[in-house]
């Protein structure tokens, strides 16, 4: 499948999870634990990225304007792995599950821990 940069929105769209999550957990405790386990991740990833830089595929080329444009601008080349956007996403989703494990029924958590794994 070749790189096209016009599915960069979905790429990006994760990051609006990164940020709701947090102002729906309504226990203090639950929001520390959310924030010391999103510092803890990003720490072990940017550390992996300083020591072990992988290079993931990019295009020549970047465009000036777009969704692409503005990760490029931000994401360094050298950020392939570990997909710290993965990381984080799976660990929202399952925070988001445990959170909120009284109120929803099995079959909505199960959907929210397969997205998680399905992403």
């Amino acid at each position: 499948m070749p790189f096209a940069p016009a599915w960069t929105w979905l790429y990006q769209s994760g990051y609006v999870l990164l940020s709701v999550v947090p102002w729906a957990l309504d226990r203090r405790d639950d929001l520390r634990r959310y924030a010391r386990g999103f510092v803890g991740i990003s720490l072990a990833g940017f550390l992996v990225f300083l020591v072990l830089p992988i290079a993931g595929p990019r295009p020549a080329v970047v465009p000036s304007t777009g969704a692409y444009a503005l990760l490029a601008a931000y994401d360094a080349p050298t950020n392939a792995f570990p997909s710290l956007h993965v990381a984080l996403l799976t660990f929202t989703v399952l925070v988001a599950a445990r959170a909120t494990r009284a109120r929803l029924s099995p079959w909505a958590r199960g959907v929210l821990v397969g997205g998680a794994a399905a992403w």
